[in-house]
């Protein structure tokens, strides 16, 4: 459609059902039909600097938050895209960004929020839950819809106005900050404090005593 045609930006394609759903780095979404938000949004970021676009993706984890909090308090976010509840992974985020220069021309955002769904594999990690599950009842999906688009204009605003603010946010949602968790890391269990998160989103550490940085994908958090 981008190709085709000029879309206005906060654009949104919302599908009831994905057969190629797709997380970060290869890995799968997989939702039952009907029961879950699966969105992809499309932003132009312009003004925000290649080496800040991990900025936008702290914007649309809270936005997430914000909304689910709404409905029920406890919500929080895990290094580098999931929301999770309980340790339980109710979302996820997936932003694809077209780069000229030195500056971002567009996003596609690509949300999957479970709502609806109750039932999951054990082969996630970590575990899988839903709103629905945490509340205790089904939702209407556009009323989930509807919280969602208001929470991702507002960070949206603040991500263009005060993305140091933005950063604190993150910080004070952000599973392991300033406390020890458990990863596996290098073949084995260890534990590590999360410090900060780099502009270009590299997980800042502390394990034993010592500084290490990480990209995405080099540990897994234990739950």
């Amino acid at each position: 459609m981008i190709s085709a045609t000029a879309i206005a930006e906060g654009f949104a394609v919302r599908a009831k059902y994905q057969t190629l759903g797709r997380g970060q780095i290869g890995n799968t979404w997989v939702s039952e039909m009907g029961k879950n938000l699966l969105l992809s949004v499309f932003l132009k970021p312009q003004r925000l600097p290649v080496q800040q676009y991990f900025f936008l993706n702290m914007s649309v984890c809270l936005a997430l938050v914000d909304c689910l909090n709404h409905f029920a308090q406890g919500f929080i976010l895990k290094w580098p895209n999931d929301i999770l509840f309980e340790k339980k992974k109710v979302a996820g985020i997936l932003i694809e960004n077209s780069i000229a220069g030195a500056a971002i021309q567009h996003s596609i955002v690509g949300i999957g929020l479970n709502v609806n769904q109750r039932v999951f594999s054990d082969s996630f990690n970590p575990k899988a839950t839903s709103l629905a599950t945490v509340l205790g009842k089904s939702i209407v999906i556009e009323e989930v819809q509807k919280k969602l688009f208001e929470h991702l204009q507002i960070r949206y605003q603040q991500l263009q106005l005060d993305a140091g603010s933005l950063k604190s946010d993150y910080y004070n949602n952000l599973h392991g900050y300033r406390t020890e968790v458990p990863v596996y890391l290098d073949g084995q269990p260890q534990t590590l404090q999360i410090e900060g998160v780099a502009d270009n989103g590299q997980l800042q550490t502390t394990i034993g005593g010592l500084q290490r940085t990480f990209d995405f994908k080099e540990l897994r958090f234990l739950f």
